[in-house]
Protein backbone atom coordinates (compact mmCIF):
# COMPACT_ATOMS: atom_id res chain seq x y z
CA UNK A 1 0.00 0.00 0.00
CA UNK A 2 1.35 3.71 -0.58
CA UNK A 3 1.80 5.46 2.98
CA UNK A 4 1.54 9.21 3.10
CA UNK A 5 4.13 10.84 5.16
CA UNK A 6 2.38 12.43 8.21
CA UNK A 7 1.67 16.49 7.96
CA UNK A 8 4.73 17.73 9.69
CA UNK A 9 6.76 21.35 10.03
CA UNK A 10 9.55 20.25 7.77
CA UNK A 11 6.41 19.56 5.09
CA UNK A 12 5.11 23.50 5.44
CA UNK A 13 9.11 24.59 5.27
CA UNK A 14 9.13 22.49 1.69
CA UNK A 15 6.37 23.84 0.46
CA UNK A 16 7.17 27.26 1.62
CA UNK A 17 10.29 26.88 -0.43
CA UNK A 18 8.94 25.59 -3.42
CA UNK A 19 6.30 28.59 -3.43
CA UNK A 20 8.33 31.76 -2.13
CA UNK A 21 11.64 30.78 -3.29
CA UNK A 22 10.83 30.66 -7.16
CA UNK A 23 8.58 33.28 -7.25
CA UNK A 24 10.86 35.75 -5.28
CA UNK A 25 13.92 34.81 -7.72
CA UNK A 26 12.21 37.29 -10.35
CA UNK A 27 15.47 39.00 -11.57
CA UNK A 28 18.83 39.10 -12.77
CA UNK A 29 21.79 41.28 -10.73
CA UNK A 30 22.82 44.02 -8.59
CA UNK A 31 22.20 47.39 -9.42
CA UNK A 32 21.51 50.58 -7.11
CA UNK A 33 19.17 50.78 -4.54
CA UNK A 34 20.25 53.82 -3.06
CA UNK A 35 19.43 56.60 -5.52
CA UNK A 36 22.00 59.28 -3.58
CA UNK A 37 25.11 57.03 -4.52
CA UNK A 38 26.35 56.75 -7.75
CA UNK A 39 27.28 53.47 -9.12
CA UNK A 40 27.05 52.37 -13.00
CA UNK A 41 23.64 52.94 -14.99
CA UNK A 42 24.17 49.18 -15.35
CA UNK A 43 26.05 46.23 -14.68
CA UNK A 44 28.40 43.90 -16.44
CA UNK A 45 26.29 40.38 -16.44
CA UNK A 46 28.39 36.97 -17.28
CA UNK A 47 25.64 36.32 -20.16
CA UNK A 48 25.19 39.92 -21.19
CA UNK A 49 24.56 43.32 -20.53
CA UNK A 50 21.61 44.14 -17.79
CA UNK A 51 19.87 47.00 -17.38
CA UNK A 52 17.41 47.56 -14.39
CA UNK A 53 14.22 46.78 -15.23
CA UNK A 54 10.11 47.42 -13.87
CA UNK A 55 9.59 44.02 -13.25
CA UNK A 56 12.38 43.70 -10.94
CA UNK A 57 11.17 46.94 -9.25
CA UNK A 58 7.62 45.45 -9.53
CA UNK A 59 8.74 42.30 -7.92
CA UNK A 60 10.80 43.92 -5.01
CA UNK A 61 7.72 46.01 -3.98
CA UNK A 62 5.32 43.20 -4.30
CA UNK A 63 8.26 40.91 -2.07
CA UNK A 64 8.63 43.61 0.61
CA UNK A 65 5.07 44.02 0.97
CA UNK A 66 4.53 41.60 1.58
CA UNK A 67 7.19 41.06 4.01
CA UNK A 68 5.74 44.43 5.78
CA UNK A 69 2.10 42.81 6.13
CA UNK A 70 3.98 39.61 7.46
CA UNK A 71 5.76 42.01 9.71
CA UNK A 72 2.99 43.97 11.15
CA UNK A 73 1.10 40.77 11.91
CA UNK A 74 3.92 39.69 13.87
CA UNK A 75 4.36 42.60 15.99
CA UNK A 76 0.88 42.65 16.68
CA UNK A 77 1.26 38.53 17.94
CA UNK A 78 3.68 39.55 20.06
CA UNK A 79 2.00 42.84 21.49
CA UNK A 80 -0.75 40.78 22.26
CA UNK A 81 -3.50 42.73 20.36
CA UNK A 82 -7.13 42.32 21.55
CA UNK A 83 -9.70 43.44 18.85
CA UNK A 84 -9.66 43.50 14.81
CA UNK A 85 -8.71 46.89 14.33
CA UNK A 86 -4.72 46.11 15.25
CA UNK A 87 -4.95 42.93 13.22
CA UNK A 88 -5.46 44.89 10.08
CA UNK A 89 -3.97 48.12 10.89
CA UNK A 90 -0.88 46.93 11.24
CA UNK A 91 0.09 44.25 8.46
CA UNK A 92 -1.70 47.40 6.26
CA UNK A 93 0.96 49.95 8.17
CA UNK A 94 3.61 47.32 7.44
CA UNK A 95 2.88 46.33 4.01
CA UNK A 96 2.54 50.46 2.96
CA UNK A 97 5.48 50.57 4.20
CA UNK A 98 6.99 48.05 2.45
CA UNK A 99 5.86 48.97 -0.54
CA UNK A 100 6.28 52.55 -0.29
CA UNK A 101 10.00 52.07 0.69
CA UNK A 102 10.93 49.69 -2.25
CA UNK A 103 9.61 52.02 -4.30
CA UNK A 104 11.10 55.11 -2.95
CA UNK A 105 14.26 53.66 -2.66
CA UNK A 106 14.47 52.56 -6.81
CA UNK A 107 12.66 55.27 -8.19
CA UNK A 108 15.53 57.22 -9.43
CA UNK A 109 17.86 54.45 -10.83
CA UNK A 110 15.59 51.88 -10.78
CA UNK A 111 16.46 47.90 -9.65
CA UNK A 112 18.41 45.51 -11.86
CA UNK A 113 16.27 41.84 -11.77
CA UNK A 114 18.67 39.40 -9.79
CA UNK A 115 19.15 42.23 -7.23
CA UNK A 116 15.36 42.31 -6.29
CA UNK A 117 15.77 38.23 -6.07
CA UNK A 118 18.67 38.73 -3.82
CA UNK A 119 16.37 40.86 -1.44
CA UNK A 120 13.33 39.07 -1.44
CA UNK A 121 15.28 35.90 -1.12
CA UNK A 122 17.74 36.72 1.34
CA UNK A 123 14.18 37.59 3.14
CA UNK A 124 12.69 33.93 3.40
CA UNK A 125 16.38 33.06 3.91
CA UNK A 126 16.50 34.90 7.09
CA UNK A 127 13.33 33.27 8.39
CA UNK A 128 13.95 30.22 7.55
CA UNK A 129 17.95 29.97 9.45
CA UNK A 130 16.91 31.94 12.65
CA UNK A 131 13.28 30.32 12.72
CA UNK A 132 14.84 26.93 12.59
CA UNK A 133 17.60 28.01 14.66
CA UNK A 134 15.23 28.69 17.51
CA UNK A 135 13.60 26.16 17.13
CA UNK A 136 16.55 23.71 17.30
CA UNK A 137 17.86 25.94 20.53
CA UNK A 138 14.33 24.81 21.96
CA UNK A 139 13.19 28.56 22.46
CA UNK A 140 10.23 28.11 25.44
CA UNK A 141 9.20 31.07 24.44
CA UNK A 142 6.63 31.17 21.72
CA UNK A 143 7.30 35.15 21.92
CA UNK A 144 11.40 34.35 22.04
CA UNK A 145 10.83 32.71 18.98
CA UNK A 146 8.60 34.77 16.94
CA UNK A 147 10.92 37.77 17.60
CA UNK A 148 13.82 35.75 16.75
CA UNK A 149 11.80 34.83 13.19
CA UNK A 150 11.52 38.92 12.50
CA UNK A 151 15.19 39.92 13.17
CA UNK A 152 16.05 37.23 11.16
CA UNK A 153 13.87 38.55 8.41
CA UNK A 154 15.21 41.66 8.72
CA UNK A 155 18.90 40.48 9.15
CA UNK A 156 18.28 38.14 5.49
CA UNK A 157 17.09 41.32 4.45
CA UNK A 158 19.80 43.14 5.03
CA UNK A 159 22.01 40.97 3.72
CA UNK A 160 20.36 40.59 0.60
CA UNK A 161 20.84 44.08 0.11
CA UNK A 162 24.57 43.77 0.60
CA UNK A 163 25.25 40.31 -1.17
CA UNK A 164 23.43 41.75 -4.11
CA UNK A 165 25.41 44.57 -4.13
CA UNK A 166 29.02 43.31 -4.00
CA UNK A 167 28.93 40.27 -5.60
CA UNK A 168 26.42 41.76 -8.70
CA UNK A 169 24.61 38.58 -8.50
CA UNK A 170 21.93 37.60 -11.41
CA UNK A 171 18.55 36.19 -11.43
CA UNK A 172 19.87 33.05 -12.61
CA UNK A 173 22.70 33.17 -9.34
CA UNK A 174 19.91 33.51 -7.15
CA UNK A 175 17.66 30.75 -8.79
CA UNK A 176 20.38 28.17 -8.58
CA UNK A 177 20.90 28.83 -4.71
CA UNK A 178 17.43 28.45 -3.82
CA UNK A 179 16.80 25.33 -6.39
CA UNK A 180 20.08 23.98 -5.18
CA UNK A 181 18.30 24.41 -1.75
CA UNK A 182 14.62 22.80 -3.04
CA UNK A 183 16.22 19.81 -4.54
CA UNK A 184 18.59 19.02 -1.64
CA UNK A 185 15.46 18.65 0.60
CA UNK A 186 13.28 16.97 -1.70
CA UNK A 187 15.95 14.25 -2.51
CA UNK A 188 16.81 14.21 1.14
CA UNK A 189 12.78 13.69 2.21
CA UNK A 190 12.11 11.69 -0.47
CA UNK A 191 15.22 9.09 0.75
CA UNK A 192 14.87 8.88 4.23
CA UNK A 193 11.15 9.48 4.75
CA UNK A 194 10.37 7.24 1.41
CA UNK A 195 12.85 4.58 0.90
CA UNK A 196 14.69 4.28 4.57
CA UNK A 197 10.86 4.77 6.27
CA UNK A 198 12.52 7.02 8.96
CA UNK A 199 10.46 10.11 9.21
CA UNK A 200 12.33 13.56 10.36
CA UNK A 201 11.02 15.28 13.76
CA UNK A 202 11.66 17.23 16.49
CA UNK A 203 15.33 18.99 16.58
CA UNK A 204 16.73 16.03 15.25
CA UNK A 205 14.70 16.51 12.04
CA UNK A 206 15.10 20.14 12.05
CA UNK A 207 18.85 20.24 12.43
CA UNK A 208 19.28 18.09 9.39
CA UNK A 209 16.24 19.48 7.42
CA UNK A 210 18.34 22.99 8.30
CA UNK A 211 21.67 21.16 7.19
CA UNK A 212 20.88 19.93 4.10
CA UNK A 213 19.32 23.15 3.00
CA UNK A 214 22.23 24.97 3.43
CA UNK A 215 24.47 22.50 1.74
CA UNK A 216 22.06 22.84 -0.90
CA UNK A 217 22.32 26.50 -1.39
CA UNK A 218 26.11 26.62 -0.90
CA UNK A 219 26.60 24.34 -3.42
CA UNK A 220 24.07 26.10 -5.71
CA UNK A 221 26.15 29.18 -5.16
CA UNK A 222 29.19 27.50 -6.10
CA UNK A 223 27.76 25.37 -9.66
CA UNK A 224 26.67 29.34 -10.10
CA UNK A 225 30.31 30.89 -10.21
CA UNK A 226 31.78 27.81 -12.51
CA UNK A 227 28.29 27.40 -14.51
CA UNK A 228 26.53 30.87 -15.08
CA UNK A 229 23.01 30.11 -16.57
CA UNK A 230 20.06 32.45 -17.32
CA UNK A 231 16.69 32.29 -14.89
CA UNK A 232 14.83 31.04 -18.25
CA UNK A 233 16.96 28.11 -18.71
CA UNK A 234 17.06 27.06 -15.00
CA UNK A 235 13.97 27.11 -15.28
CA UNK A 236 13.07 24.89 -17.70
CA UNK A 237 15.99 22.28 -15.87
CA UNK A 238 13.85 22.57 -12.74
CA UNK A 239 10.39 21.97 -15.30
CA UNK A 240 12.51 18.66 -16.32
CA UNK A 241 13.51 17.62 -13.15
CA UNK A 242 9.47 18.15 -11.75
CA UNK A 243 8.25 16.18 -14.78
CA UNK A 244 10.76 13.19 -14.34
CA UNK A 245 9.42 13.10 -10.61
CA UNK A 246 5.92 12.90 -11.87
CA UNK A 247 6.39 10.18 -14.89
CA UNK A 248 8.86 8.35 -12.55
CA UNK A 249 6.30 8.39 -9.41
CA UNK A 250 3.45 7.78 -11.60
CA UNK A 251 5.16 4.43 -14.01
CA UNK A 252 4.84 2.09 -10.66
CA UNK A 253 1.26 3.38 -9.59
CA UNK A 254 -0.07 2.75 -12.87
CA UNK A 255 1.37 -0.92 -13.07
CA UNK A 256 0.50 -1.70 -9.51
CA UNK A 257 -2.35 1.01 -8.67
CA UNK A 258 -2.96 0.94 -4.94
CA UNK A 259 -0.58 -2.04 -3.97
CA UNK A 260 2.01 0.16 -5.20
CA UNK A 261 5.49 -0.33 -2.62
CA UNK A 262 5.83 3.11 -0.80
CA UNK A 263 9.86 2.66 -1.56
CA UNK A 264 9.62 1.44 -4.99
CA UNK A 265 7.64 4.52 -5.45
CA UNK A 266 9.82 6.83 -3.87
CA UNK A 267 12.91 5.32 -5.36
CA UNK A 268 11.08 5.56 -8.70
CA UNK A 269 10.19 9.37 -8.19
CA UNK A 270 14.04 9.92 -7.21
CA UNK A 271 15.62 8.16 -10.45
CA UNK A 272 12.79 9.98 -12.77
CA UNK A 273 13.76 13.32 -10.87
CA UNK A 274 17.53 12.65 -11.64
CA UNK A 275 16.84 11.72 -15.51
CA UNK A 276 14.68 14.66 -15.98
CA UNK A 277 17.38 17.27 -14.53
CA UNK A 278 19.99 15.55 -16.74
CA UNK A 279 18.21 16.07 -19.75
CA UNK A 280 16.95 19.29 -19.35
CA UNK A 281 20.57 20.47 -18.74
CA UNK A 282 21.55 18.73 -21.69
CA UNK A 283 18.69 19.90 -23.94
CA UNK A 284 18.88 23.18 -23.13
CA UNK A 285 22.81 23.54 -23.34
CA UNK A 286 22.40 26.14 -25.93
CA UNK A 287 20.04 28.00 -24.36
CA UNK A 288 22.07 31.07 -23.55
CA UNK A 289 24.15 31.41 -26.33
CA UNK A 290 24.39 34.76 -27.96
CA UNK A 291 23.35 33.28 -31.65
CA UNK A 292 21.06 30.85 -31.77
CA UNK A 293 20.79 28.42 -34.88
CA UNK A 294 17.46 27.48 -35.97
CA UNK A 295 17.44 23.28 -36.22
CA UNK A 296 14.86 23.29 -38.68
CA UNK A 297 15.67 21.67 -41.69
CA UNK A 298 15.64 24.38 -45.39
CA UNK A 299 14.43 23.76 -48.58
CA UNK A 300 15.58 25.41 -51.87
CA UNK A 301 14.86 24.88 -55.47
CA UNK A 302 16.89 26.54 -58.50
CA UNK A 303 16.13 25.65 -62.20
CA UNK A 304 18.64 23.33 -63.60
CA UNK A 305 20.03 25.36 -67.06
CA UNK A 306 21.26 22.15 -69.08
CA UNK A 307 17.96 20.47 -68.93
CA UNK A 308 14.53 21.17 -68.49
CA UNK A 309 13.62 20.80 -64.43
CA UNK A 310 15.11 21.89 -61.23
CA UNK A 311 17.09 20.72 -58.66
CA UNK A 312 16.32 20.41 -54.67
CA UNK A 313 18.42 20.69 -51.67
CA UNK A 314 17.36 19.78 -48.22
CA UNK A 315 19.48 21.35 -45.36
CA UNK A 316 20.02 22.04 -41.83
CA UNK A 317 21.08 20.61 -38.57
CA UNK A 318 20.50 17.22 -36.89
Amino acid sequence: MIKIAPTSALFAITFAFLVVLPLSASADEGAPINPDEEPPTHSFDRLGIEEPEGSARASLATGQGLHGAILGLQTCVLLECSGPRPFYGLPTLGASAGLGLSLLATHERGITPGYAAAINSGTVWGAWIVGAGAYIADVESGRSALGSVMIGQLAGTGAGIALGRSLRVTSGDVLFVNSGALWAIGYYLAIMEGVADRYLSGRQGMVEALAVTTAGGLAGAALASEFPMTRGRLAIINASGMLGALAGGGIPVMIAGEDTNSRVLAASAIGGATIGLGLGTHFTRQWDDDTFESASPSLSIAPTPEVDGFQATISGRW
